[in-house]
């Protein structure tokens, strides 16, 4: 998919930017495929994508992954999902339109995030695919 200015874009890196006032959801187009951000958002420490895998780290002032931080829609690809220091994250159930997140993601690390039985289960149902669970 070709971006409207007529390049295509495969891959960013964002480093210690702390006047960056906005930042689109993460990918916002299916064809970039490498991106390196590091502290540009409150609560997003590290966000790192590369060949179909996603880490993201946080810290107390990430609460949630939503269309606000992440373009789900153009996850489709993605096989490996670690999240680590999020101590409050909340995944929602519903995107934009009622859509439901289905991520096809087989292997699901979760390094030093708390949450309940409950939103554990709830975070687990958004990952049909998973064949390697560490928490």
């Amino acid at each position: 998919m070709a971006a409207s200015n007529g390049f295509q874009s495969y891959g960013l890196e964002i480093d210690q930017c702390a006047k960056l006032s906005s930042l689109p959801p993460i990918p916002w187009t299916p064809t970039l495929q490498h991106v390196s951000i590091r502290t540009v958002r409150p609560g997003l420490e590290r966000l790192f994508l590369f060949d179909n895998s996603l880490t993201i780290e946080g810290n107390k002032h990430l609460c949630s992954l939503d269309e606000k931080v992440l373009a789900f829609h153009n996850l489709t690809g993605l096989n490996r999902l670690i999240i680590r220091s999020c101590p409050h994250l909340i995944v929602p159930s519903e995107g934009p339109n009622n859509t439901r997140y289905k991520l096809a993601v087989d292997s699901l690390v979760i390094e030093r995030c708390s949450f309940s039985g409950k939103e554990g289960t709830h975070m687990l149902s958004h990952f049909s695919n998973i064949s390697t669970l560490c928490i």
